[in-house]
């Protein structure tokens, strides 16, 4: 049996992948990563609940009503936010800061998001439905970025609020 010894320099080192693939900038200030994640818990929700299994028709218009809230409220965080993100290195490249994406054309895309998913919602699985997403969409903008994290470390602990309401949606 023959032995073999690889050895690495540091020039030679594996370094993992940073491509990332580059979204059009209206996709990419909605946040597409975060979206599974609150669909994936409004799912349980579902499941959790006496009509379990819905009927596809419902169970359609509540994660796409869920989607695209989830993206207003991503956007509506990226307008928030475009200033200190513009100043920092990290963040100066993202869509808003770096003028790949005007602001008229975010807020408008950020309001046609939201009547969007009220109005699935509301057609679709009912009242409360749209009235907990509107409620999940203005808790993360309003109390998560705008009050919370700008004022303290905790920002992610409170503001959980947000994330503890697609459960509810399902």
């Amino acid at each position: 049996m023959t032995q073999v010894t690889i050895t690495l320099s540091d020039r030679d080192a594996v370094v993992p992948s940073r491509r990332h693939l580059r979204l059009p900038p209206w996709l990419e200030v909605a946040k597409p990563r975060l979206i599974p994640l609150l669909l994936a818990t409004t799912l349980g929700g579902m499941a959790l609940s006496e009509s379990w299994p819905l009927p596809t028709p419902q169970l359609v218009c509540t994660m796409g009503g869920g989607a695209l809230a989830a993206a207003a409220a991503g956007v509506l965080n990226c307008l928030w936010e475009r200033e200190l993100d513009g100043r920092m290195a990290r963040t100066a490249g993202r869509a808003l800061p770096s003028g790949r994406l005007s602001v008229p054309t975010a807020f408008l895309l950020a309001i046609s998001l939201t009547m969007a998913a009220a109005m699935l919602l509301v057609a679709g699985v009912n009242c409360l439905a749209a009235g907990l997403s509107l409620l999940g969409l203005c808790s993360y903008v309003l109390l998560y970025t705008v009050v919370l994290k700008p004022r303290t470390s905790q920002n992610i602990v409170i503001g959980g609020v947000a994330g503890a309401i697609p459960p509810l949606v399902g």
